[in-house]
Order: C-alpha cells, then sequence, then structure tokens
C-alpha cells in the first residue's frame, strides 16, 4: 500500500454510503467506557457502487481511498488498521483478505496497492479502523470505525419497463345532435353516443377519460361517463359515453368534433394514451334566427397597457408603453476577423448584430468595414491585400449603424504577410542505397508566407509519395524524372512546386555484405 502525498484529503462530509459501526476485532481491545473525541473518515474516488477492476490496472490504480483522522490528542498514540474483506454482509469478517497497521494518521492507498486478484461478481468492503492509546497506558483501544462497501464487475443494465399497447376504442356511427330552442336535458339519452375501450394488454390496466379542450366557437360542451376506471386484460372491454351537455343558445352551432383522450397504466409498464376524434352532425330545430352577439369595442392587443379582455372588436384605442433605449446596444454583438491573412489571398469577414441590444430596439443595422482606407458595406465581405503594410501589422475597423440610432465602431489588428511560396533545393545525383537501385537524391523544401504550420505531399513519378520537410529518396530506373510536392499551410491555401532530375548510371559498385 502507498501513501500519496500528492493527492491532498478533500473536506467532505460522511459519505451517505460509509457506515459507522463499532466492532470487536480479536487484535485490539474496546473500551467500553473510553469517551475520546478522535474519529476516522474515508473519501473514496471515484464513488461507485460497481468497479469493473478486472484485468483493468489502470482503473485499480484510479480508485484511491483518502483516510484522515481529525480531533486526535498530541499527548496519545494513534494507529490505523486498514482491512480488505470479501463478502462482509454474509461472512462477517471470516473472509478477510489483507490487512496492515498505520501509525501514521494521513493515508492514500488505491485498490492495486489493495488487492491485485479481484473476482467479478463479488462484493467486497474496505474497513479503517481507528485506535487510541492513552498516554501512560499499554494497550490501543478502538476508537472508531468507517467502511466502504462495493462489487466488482458492471453496472448491471437496468431494463426499461415494457410499455403498455393503447386501447382500441370504437363507437356507435352517425353521432346526431338536435339543436332546439331551449338546454338539453342531462338525460336526454337521444343524443347520447355510446363508445367501448378494449384492452389487449396481458395485464388489467387503470384508465383515466377526459375531454379535450374544445374550441371557443363550436358553441356545444360535452361531457362523459365511464362504466369503470379499470379494464382487465386479455380483451376485456369497458364502455363510456358521450353527450352534449348544454349549448350556445345565440348561435346556431355548426357541426364539429370532439376529442376524446384515454390514459392508461399499470404497476411495472411503461403509461400510454389513446386520442379519438368523433365528429358529430347538428339538426336544427330552431324556428328563429339567433340574435346577434353584442359587440365591445376596445383595445384588443394583449401587448398594449389599456387590452380591454371583454373587448370583441378592437376600436384603434390601444396605448403601447414608450420602450427604454439599451444601456448596451453593442452587446451581444458577435464578429469574426482572422488574425493572420496573406497577401494576394482573399481573407472572408464577418459579423452578426442581429442578436445584439440595440437591433431590436433601434429595428435593424448596418455594417461597414474599414481596410486602410477602402470601405465595403455588409455583414460578409471578402478583402484582398496586396502587400505587406509597414511592420507587417494594420488594423481592420468594423461599424454598426443601427437604423435610426447611434453609431459604434471599433478595431482589431491583424498581421499581413506574404502569400504561400516556396522552391524545391535538391543535392546532386548520390550513391544509390541498395544493390538494384539508379541513384539517390536529397530533396528538401524552402517555404515562407502563408499561415504556419504547413503540411507537405511529395511525388517522385514512381508512384512513392513523401510527407517530410526533407526526404532522401532513391531512384531505380535512369533517365529525366518529375519531381513535385504540393504545399498546404493552415488555413488550406496550397502552391505545387516540381523539378526535374537527370538520373544517370551509377559509377560505384554496391558491394555485396560479406559474411564473417
Amino acid at each position: 500500500m502507498d501513501w500519496d502525498s500528492a493527492n491532498p484529503r478533500v473536506g467532505v462530509t460522511k459519505l451517505l454510503i460509509m457506515s459507522f459501526i463499532v466492532l470487536a476485532m480479536p487484535w485490539m481491545n474496546v473500551s467500553a467506557d473510553k469517551d475520546s473525541s478522535a474519529y476516522v473518515e474515508m473519501v473514496v474516488t471515484p464513488q461507485q457502487e460497481y468497479y469493473d477492476i478486472v484485468d483493468n490496472e489502470t482503473l485499480q490504480q484510479s480508485v484511491r481511498f483518502e483516510i484522515s483522522t481529525y480531533d486526535t490528542n498530541e499527548s496519545d498514540s494513534y494507529q490505523i488498521k486498514i482491512s480488505l474483506y470479501e463478502e462482509y454482509e454474509t461472512y462477517g469478517s471470516l473472509h478477510k483478505i489483507v490487512s496492515a497497521t498505520y501509525t501514521n494518521l494521513e493515508i492514500s492507498i488505491s485498490l492495486s496497492s489493495l488487492f491485485s486478484e479481484w473476482t467479478n461478481d463479488t462484493n467486497y468492503s474496505v474497513f479503517a479502523e481507528l485506535s487510541e492509546k492513552e498516554s501512560g497506558e499499554d494497550e490501543f483501544n478502538l476508537i472508531d470505525t468507517v467502511n466502504f462497501s462495493f462489487a466488482v464487475g458492471e453496472d448491471p443494465r437496468i431494463e426499461p419497463d415494457p410499455i403498455l399497447e393503447n386501447v382500441e376504442i370504437t363507437c356507435d356511427e352517425d353521432w346526431q345532435i338536435t339543436q332546439n330552442e331551449t338546454r338539453l336535458q342531462a338525460d336526454d339519452s337521444a343524443f347520447v353516443l355510446n363508445c367501448s375501450a378494449q384492452n389487449n394488454n396481458a395485464v388489467r390496466i387503470e384508465t383515466q377519460h377526459n375531454i379535450l379542450a374544445q374550441q371557443y366557437d363550436a358553441g356545444i360542451e360535452f361531457r362523459i361517463n365511464t362504466e369503470a376506471s379499470s379494464i382487465d386484460g386479455n380483451g376485456s372491454t369497458t364502455n363510456f359515453t358521450l353527450r352534449p351537455r348544454g349549448w350556445n343558445l345565440s348561435m346556431i352551432i355548426p357541426n364539429g368534433s370532439v376529442s376524446v383522450q384515454i390514459n392508461i397504466n399499470a404497476e411495472g409498464w411503461q403509461s400510454n394514451h389513446t386520442i379519438i376524434e368523433i365528429n358529430y352532425t347538428i339538426e336544427q330545430e330552431i324556428s328563429v334566427t339567433p340574435s346577434e352577439p353584442v359587440i365591445i369595442p376596445g383595445c384588443t392587443d394583449i401587448a398594449a397597457t389599456n387590452f380591454n379582455p371583454n373587448a370583441t372588436a378592437d376600436d384603434g384605442s390601444c396605448e403601447y408603453s414608450i420602450p427604454i433605449p439599451p444601456d448596451c446596444p453593442m452587446c451581444n454583438f458577435t464578429y469574426q476577423i482572422p488574425s493572420q491573412v496573406s497577401i494576394d489571398t482573399p481573407a472572408i469577414f464577418s459579423a452578426d448584430a442581429t442578436l445584439s441590444e440595440g437591433w431590436d430596439y433601434y429595428g435593424g443595422a448596418t455594417i461597414s468595414w474599414g481596410f486602410d482606407g477602402i470601405i465595403v458595406n455588409g455583414d460578409e465581405v471578402e478583402h484582398t491585400y496586396t502587400s505587406v503594410p509597414s511592420g507587417g501589422r494594420t488594423n481592420v475597423t468594423i461599424c454598426v449603424q443601427f437604423i435610426s440610432g447611434p453609431e459604434s465602431c471599433q478595431a482589431e489588428m491583424i498581421t499581413v504577410n506574404l502569400s504561400l511560396s516556396g522552391y524545391i533545393s535538391h543535392s546532386s545525383q548520390l550513391e544509390p542505397l541498395t544493390s538494384d537501385g539508379a541513384g539517390a537524391v536529397h530533396f528538401t523544401i524552402e517555404v515562407w508566407g502563408g499561415l504556419a504550420p504547413y503540411s507537405y505531399q511529395w511525388q517522385f513519378g514512381d508512384g512513392t509519395i513523401s510527407t517530410n520537410h526533407s526526404v532522401l529518396h532513391e531512384f531505380f530506373e535512369t533517365g529525366m524524372k518529375n519531381v513535385s510536392v504540393e504545399i498546404i499551410d493552415a488555413r488550406g491555401n496550397y502552391i505545387n512546386l516540381s523539378a526535374q532530375i537527370d538520373i544517370g548510371k551509377s559509377k560505384v559498385p554496391i558491394l555485396p555484405k560479406l559474411r564473417l
């Protein structure tokens, strides 16, 4: 077991999974009347119920136990006994695996330090037992115990509950309701619609029937009555009825529909719901035309300060509060300006003022850019520098002009460097590296401008490639060879360079290696 002084203890409350129990262990005496203020705490990092540590030494090393003591007396002596048990809940102290006693009061150990032959699907417990020997006494007495229990293996997967199958709803056809000059009676069976719900699940379900909110202009209201609040399984049914409970006498009610939702649930199953839309037709028996609805003039805009919820016709009287100008109109304004650009290479500059506080208040804005005296308008613009400025740096100015509002400008410093350029340098023909080679040449690339870092793609005309900055390449045939390299900088700009190499016959033979 090791002591980790680089990982100090983090003070936390005692962990929920820990239990503090006093055990009568055979290796020490327990004083029944001992009243010591010292105690021990154990912090486990990471704290889990399961650890999949078999054949995973890295995880064994990462799971650590930080054991600390508090409120000790300087005149007394202390020791901590660390013990590892297997299946402690079943066998108690009989299945002790390892134990060790420490005199230092701050201990840091890992699972790999405790044990190495872990077994899957097995429960383990780590105990830390604090003992105290008062000044002048000969024996240590157990004063506090803390333990942490865990299982070795994968965290078991919890399968979700199965989902209930929705009930099947059937209703009588051709639901017709007659509108007359008097309100409907609640027990008028002539307008009742009979329906049934069938449960095809294998379990008994609890049901809840609801009529969903109807449109305001429907002019009629319904109620639902159910035969039972539950349905047995395997095709059992229960009945329910729909009937109108009243209508608006001041209007001719149109044909329409009513939506019914049936929620179902059962213990151990995921709930579900069914929504059915039931159409009805209205037969009129009204001898006189209903009176026109009363018109109530007023402000119907809910955003107005004098909004009238009872008004049925807007009379143009709406009043609105005067908005307060924002303290920070440029807040939430964003822009993208590259920190480095190259000459003769187009660069993109973009900005977005639509989320700024000034955009909503002033009703929009325009954006302009300043490039060394050149003004360009637009949210996203493209600009190409043709020369490197003095010192290699220059300012880019961005201005936001709010409609009927203020203008705000700011500047950003960017670096302008040369465009991506370079050339190939190579050695003269070198002697071949192998016995069947024609000759070798050392190539290197000199590159400047653009934006570092660079990447390289060499082509040697014989099917071989290289991505190195410099390369020693061996040719196996004589003659003129075309060598090319593509250079790509960090912005994705690229150039292609090429060179021709004449490979002649080697004058120095390659001698075979001799065996000694």
